[in-house]
Order: C-alpha cells, then sequence, then structure tokens
C-alpha cells in the first residue's frame, strides 16, 4: 500500500475483490493507537437513548434534548443535550454526538484545535480541545467503526473547569455512552 497515486481525494484502505477492506487492522489515529476491538454500529440510534436514567445519576444530569448538530462541518448528525438542572451549581452539559461519514482523523486536519491520542474502553478515541483555550471545552471522539465516532463534548455553562476536570468529564460521559452503544447493538 503506497501512496504513488496522483488521484486527489483522502486515502482509503484498499479493498479485495470481494470489496471488504484488506486484513490489515485500523485505528483512525495512529499507528501506536490501541486497534478497535471491534465495529459498534451508530446508524438509526437516538443519542438520547445513551445515558441510562443510572448514568445520568452519576453525572448529575436531568434534562435531556435532541438536538441535531453539525458537529462535523457539512454533517448534520444525531445529537442530545444532557444539563445539569436549573439553579444547581456548577452547571454543565454533556453532548453526545453520533457522527457518520466522517472518522475520527476529521480532527487531525490543520486548524485551531488541539488533538491528543487517548483510549476510551479499549477504543482507540482523540481528546479534541480549542487550541490555546483551557477552560471552554473538552471532547472526546472515539473510533466506534469506519467513518463513524461517538463523539461526547463536556460543556462547562456556570463556571470555569480546570483542563483536566473538563477532559476527565468528556472521558468518562463518551465511557458511559460507549458502554450503553454497545449494549444496544
Amino acid at each position: 500500500m503506497g501512496c504513488s497515486s496522483q488521484e486527489s481525494g483522502r486515502p482509503t484502505p484498499e479493498r479485495s475483490a470481494s470489496g471488504s477492506q484488506s486484513d490489515v487492522p485500523t485505528t483512525g489515529v495512529g499507528s501506536d493507537a490501541p486497534v478497535r476491538p471491534g465495529d459498534v454500529e451508530i446508524d438509526d440510534v437516538d443519542p438520547c437513548a445513551l445515558l441510562t436514567a443510572e448514568q445520568q445519576a452519576e453525572l448529575k444530569t436531568v434534562k435531556v434534548q435532541n438536538n441535531p448538530s453539525e458537529v462535523v462541518k457539512g454533517i448534520t448528525s444525531p445529537s442530545c443535550s444532557y444539563r445539569t438542572a436549573s439553579g444547581v451549581e456548577p452547571s454543565y452539559s454533556y453532548r453526545v454526538t453520533l457522527i457518520s461519514g466522517e472518522g475520527v482523523d476529521y480532527w487531525k486536519a490543520p486548524g485551531n484545535l488541539d488533538v491528543s491520542p487517548k483510549e476510551v474502553s479499549g477504543f482507540p478515541a482523540l481528546e479534541v480541545r480549542l487550541a490555546g483555550v483551557s477552560t471552554a471545552e473538552c471532547s472526546m471522539a472515539v473510533d466506534v467503526a469506519d467513518s463513524r465516532q461517538l463523539f461526547v463534548q463536556f460543556l462547562p455553562i456556570s463556571r470555569n473547569f480546570t483542563r483536566g476536570q473538563l477532559c476527565r468529564n468528556a472521558a468518562r460521559g463518551a465511557e458511559l455512552s460507549l458502554a450503553t452503544l454497545r449494549a444496544l447493538k
């Protein structure tokens, strides 16, 4: 597999004569990232079903709002916001988005993001933050299948959290959402 083609566009894994991808394991996040332990289907899944009542209690969220969003430019994806109750301090939300059509490599493109390889429940992931801003938000993009990702944002509302707190919360939201997603499929 080389890069000698003069064709423009994004590189994709080679396909065998049967149309399936070659047997080379892919992760979508780099050669030293863990290999995805299996594909998790996200099509036709309601993102508002990904945090159970028990998980919402752990995260201290109570308000659930289905709100499709364009996290990846040009792709409107199923998305759900989970927020703390009004008047509860600190106030924050989790946004869980199921993105089809763009894998986690999307976040590695040049731009104003700080991206770090991570792992969520054995799945390769990327921690995504705005460059130069440590307390605005933190997101986890989890590689669940080819050109598919579970994207979980932790968004502070009423006060600043440290970068570590933001990213630990995003990772925990991703772990819980992924656990439910795997149980659904």
